[in-house]
């Protein structure tokens, strides 16, 4: 799409674009008279737009320098946010400052001020469809939907895939390898550790034929990538993986790079499904009381009890006294909360909606603000407004497999395997079954080795945080928050 029709679409308020668009973006009009703006941003929210209102002005910005000065006063809210779950989305670490919401976008006249509006959101919302369809049929859309995508790009252009060893990535690598002329795959792995799932990449990239480039992230990347993605986003760093991409960006030559990210939201996620479950436990397990509950079991029961959408974002390890301690080393107290969001019923329509609003537009964030940097268009094909009617359309059967959201079928069994069925199956015609059905093993990083060695130039204390905390994941946290909180503004 051209910049004019960009444009003509925003001056007549037309915001389907924002839904179709497959690359990162913000758009901002300028009316010839100057005395009218507006600014929209893309559905993938990978460039957070930063206001803050005072008397005199209105400063509106993704610079998150910008925004900050020597009194700079902390929200104890976001700062919560920044050491519970490193997600910031829809939360500033300032306290006078709010964040543009995903699918909004700002106008300012001189008339009316200064306000905010939605662009098309209901066209990429989650609502269980009653319009059922085969899996024959949803798999032929689903790759269909792959190619519409990969229509908007150059067949002659070279394109990467990053490829993992999971099923989405096997699916980007193979359907692509049908539609361009040159795809190379790449995978990462370290210097210290393992990439658990090398092997399978290995596999998956000699039964397509791809040249396969195998990639070595050394420490002193790591460090370097949380330095460059860190200063640029302003936010947390929640995805341990995101900083290895951004290394690994930096060694691929391709500009395009396809990226799997939102295939298990869309097509069948297991923390969605354990969420579901937990909750049907839960209504079980009320009229149970405690004294008859075995003592080992008896934690896990009410973990249980207490489920809620939070416990796809919250990290388990960070405890009240951690939070309590590092508020305190700030001079903020405890925020008041409001936990509405995370307290609301577990559903399949809440909680895939709060874990693309949450989780994977952080990553997004993440790895788009790394693309940014580097120069490079990162195509994620599972997410589009394609995509989320599709998804509308399983039924939990084609979403979580055969054993369904069904008590029986699920209780005290390991279901796991069966998640992604519809994926799972159009994995297979491209290769045996016995690749894919198989246990996920993830992409764990080493960064518990990596983080001992974490100093900061002429911050020593940095150094100190992993031997007094003991714990990687809230070594991590307070080394993401001590950092953001101590860099001001560029002028101050």
């Amino acid at each position: 799409m051209s910049e004019e029709d960009v444009i003509a679409l925003i001056v007549r308020k037309e915001w389907g674009f924002i839904g179709t668009a497959e690359y990162n973006f913000l758009a901002v009009f300028v009316s010839e008279n100057g005395n009218h703006l507006t600014l929209v941003r893309d559905r993938y929210g990978s460039q957070r737009v930063l206001i803050r209102e005072s008397a005199d002005n209105v400063i509106v910005t993704t610079d998150p320098q910008a925004i900050r000065h020597a009194q700079t006063r902390w929200n104890p809210l976001g700062l919560r946010y920044a050491l519970v779950s490193r997600i910031l989305t829809e939360v500033a670490l300032e306290e006078d400052v709010s964040v543009l919401p995903l699918l909004h976008g700002i106008t300012y006249d001189e008339e009316n001020g200064f306000s905010v509006i939605e662009t098309g959101s209901e066209k990429l919302r989650i609502e269980e469809s009653g319009d059922r369809s085969s899996d024959e049929e949803l798999i032929a859309s689903i790759k269909e939907s792959l190619f519409e995508s990969y229509r908007q790009i150059n067949p002659q252009e070279p394109v990467a895939v990053l490829l993992s060893g999971g099923v989405d990535s096997f699916i980007l690598a193979a359907t692509a390898c049908q539609f361009f002329d040159n795809v190379k795959a790449y995978t990462p792995t370290w210097e210290k550790g393992e990439n658990p799932e090398l092997a399978r990449a290995i596999v998956f990239a000699k039964k397509l034929g791809l040249e396969h480039h195998i990639v070595t992230i050394h420490p002193d990347e790591f460090k370097s990538s949380f330095f460059e993605t860190i200063d640029a986003s302003g936010v947390p760093n929640r995805n341990y993986s995101s900083l290895v991409l951004h290394a690994l960006f930096k060694r691929i030559p391709e500009d395009i790079i396809l990226y799997g990210e939102y295939a298990d939201t869309m097509f069948g996620s297991r923390p969605v499904k354990s969420g579901i479950m937990d909750r049907k436990y839960a209504s079980i397990l009320r009229f149970i009381p405690d004294y008859v509950i075995p003592d080992r079991i008896r934690p896990i029961c009410a973990g249980i009890k207490n489920h809620g959408l939070g416990q796809l974002i919250e990290i388990p390890s960070i405890t009240e006294s951690f939070i309590k301690s590092n508020l305190d080393s700030l001079g903020v107290g405890a925020p008041k909360e409001d936990m509405t969001d995370q307290k609301k019923v577990f559903t399949r329509i809440s909680g895939t909606e709060f874990n693309l609003r949450t989780d994977c537009s952080q990553h997004m964030l993440e790895i788009e603000t790394s693309a940014l940097l580097l120069g490079k268009k990162i195509i994620t094909p599972f997410y589009n407004q394609r995509m989320v009617t599709l998804s509308n359309r399983l039924s939990n059967r084609q979403m979580f497999g055969p054993s369904n959201l069904s008590i029986r079928k699920n209780f005290r069994k390991d279901t796991s395997k069966q998640v992604k069925p519809l994926l799972k199956q159009l994995a297979c015609q491209f290769i045996e079954p016995e690749a894919i059905y198989l246990e996920k093993l993830g992409f764990p990083t080493p960064f518990p080795v990596w983080i001992k060695d974490f100093v900061i130039p002429e911050k020593e204390v940095y150094c100190k945080i992993y031997s007094v905390s003991r714990n990687s994941e809230q070594a991590w946290s307070a080394l993401n928050l001590m950092y953001l909180t101590n860099r001001q503004g560029a002028d101050s």
